[in-house]
């Protein structure tokens, strides 16, 4: 994906590497870390103690709107709260580099496993990833956008690269 020249920044690195995690939202590869915020994780007690508060309510009635409208609001900032580490961590990466690369991860595949599902699904790996590739094209600072081989993939001593989910049988 390669977009019309932008004038280089003086302060521009030139490139940089970018592997996303469940801990920690984004590792550059220059050493430097950016901690997700995790909003579902911080409300999901209060989140939860809202929806209890509303399955008690009688459908239709004037507390169960009241409290619907509570519980969607709460909603809305987490959705928001994703929204904007998002856009700040893609707009901080457009200003200070040239080319930044990003692991391909299968974000559907992720999300099959249950017990990351929740944490994937908080930090908005695809929705990361989807703004990366847009961002070239307001041509905001950085020219090229590069997807790579998913790291976990790759044999660390060898360099053998698995195409397929790893499965083991057992010969008879």
């Amino acid at each position: 994906m390669e977009t019309t020249p932008v004038k280089a920044r003086s302060n521009q690195a030139d490139i940089v590497g970018v592997d996303l995690g469940v801990k920690n939202l984004i590792t550059k590869s220059n050493g430097e870390i950016v901690e997700g915020r995790k909003p579902l994780k911080k409300l999901s007690r209060r989140l939860a103690r809202m929806q209890r508060h509303l399955a008690k309510c009688t459908k239709g009635s004037k507390r169960y709107n009241r409290q619907k409208r509570l519980w969607a609001r709460l909603h809305y900032r987490i959705s928001c709260i994703r929204k904007d580490v998002s856009q700040k961590s893609t707009h901080h990466l457009c200003q200070g580099f040239k080319v930044v690369c990003l692991e391909d991860f299968p974000g559907k595949g992720m999300l099959k496993n249950h017990k990351l599902a929740k944490a994937i699904s908080d930090l908005w790996f695809y929705e990361f990833k989807r703004q990366l590739e847009y961002l070239p094209f307001l041509e905001i600072g950085f020219r090229r956008f590069l997807l790579g081989f998913p790291s976990s993939k790759t044999c660390s001593n060898c360099g053998h690269r698995r195409n397929e989910a790893f499965r083991t049988s057992k010969s008879l």
